[in-house]
């Protein structure tokens, strides 16, 4: 376990410095075919994945990548798709809805609802402030009635989620002590372990019994050790951050800054807030890892990756602009002339 956990965390810093040193011109350069990339490989990812406990995993020695986790990358993808389509007017905004369903089709099929409501939560919002902002350049009187597009990936995801959950399991996430022994033994444990959590301090809650602690509920953990309080802190913590990166990102100069840091501040708070709602016993759908603290090299590695990027944008995004002469529908993004 040693070796592996040295080799990932490597891997890990080695991407985060690949991030945070990346040339963000050559993202805007080449959106559309990052995107087509993405979308080719998250296919042939799923065509040959295998099913290990429930998980959709594919096997890339001496790893294994559980594609839930794929939802953290399609945000940022999604956003250079629309960055291409800057300046096409109604078309472009009409490519840019479409964009959004071959990536929630792969988390449906996965399937990760949660990945799919991270996800689908990240392309609401930034094709909002895409046509917000007016970047595809559509004549104004269209865009009142075309503000409401957004609205489709919303209904789209929630639909798509709610169907997954059977009526047990509904029945089992609102009343868990009725199936105690099945299905809401878990949702029992977690609520059992928060009721028993001091304020500030150790609580005197057993964890030994709760499954796949370290993995799937970190939080859980850190509330019996610390006490609710300091869960508190962290949470408005993570949210003040959050906030903090979607300010910035609303004023950069640039759209593809702009997207980019949003998608990157959205997929982190969206993240960590479905883990800590799960980690109280009232998860309804599957979770996906929380930032940097629970276990799992796939999120870690993508984590690392997409942090790395938003400190780039962050860091270089004063010095940035849109350049001029607009091309396939991507206008190139280059460094201004001091």
């Amino acid at each position: 376990q040693q070796p592996m956990l040295l080799i990932s965390h490597t891997v890990a810093a080695v991407l985060f410095s690949a991030g945070h040193f990346c040339n963000i011109s050559w993202l805007g350069k080449h959106a559309m075919k990052i995107y087509l990339g993405v979308l080719a490989c998250s296919t042939v990812m799923l065509i040959g994945s295998e099913s290990v406990d429930g998980a959709a995993v594919f096997q890339l020695s001496p790893m294994q990548l559980q594609l839930c986790y794929l939802a953290l990358v399609f945000p940022v993808v999604y956003g250079l798709f629309l960055y291409g389509m800057k300046g096409l007017e109604t078309r472009g905004m009409a490519y840019g809805a479409l964009a959004y369903f071959p990536f929630a089709l792969i988390l449906l099929v996965i399937p990760t609802m949660s990945g799919m409501l991270t996800y689908s939560f990240a392309a609401w919002a930034m094709l909002a402030v895409t046509i917000r902002k007016n970047w595809f350049s559509v004549p104004g009187h269209h865009r009142i009635r075309n503000i409401f597009v957004p609205v489709i990936f919303l209904a789209f995801a929630l639909t798509g989620a709610f169907l997954s959950v059977k009526g047990t399991r509904l029945q089992v996430f609102l009343n868990p002590w009725q199936d105690s022994v099945d299905t809401g033994r878990v949702y029992c444990l977690l609520r059992d372990a928060v009721a028993q959590a001091a304020l500030w301090g150790e609580g005197r809650a057993d964890l030994s019994v709760i499954p796949t602690l370290s993995e799937n509920y970190v939080l859980v953990y850190g509330i019996q050790r610390f006490g609710l309080g300091a869960f508190a802190v962290l949470m408005l913590l993570i949210l003040g951050i959050g906030m903090f990166c979607i300010v910035r990102g609303m004023q950069q100069r640039t759209m593809l800054g702009t997207l980019l840091v949003l998608a990157v501040a959205l997929t982190f708070v969206l993240q960590a807030f479905a883990y800590a709602y799960a980690n109280l016993g009232y998860g309804l759908w599957d979770t996906l890892s929380f930032p940097f603290l629970s276990r799992g090299n796939t999120a870690l590695l993508l984590d690392s990756l997409l942090l790395g990027c938003m400190l780039s944008v962050l860091r270089t995004g004063v010095w940035l602009r849109d350049a001029e002469p607009q091309k396939y529908g991507i206008k190139l993004l280059q460094i201004e002339k001091r």
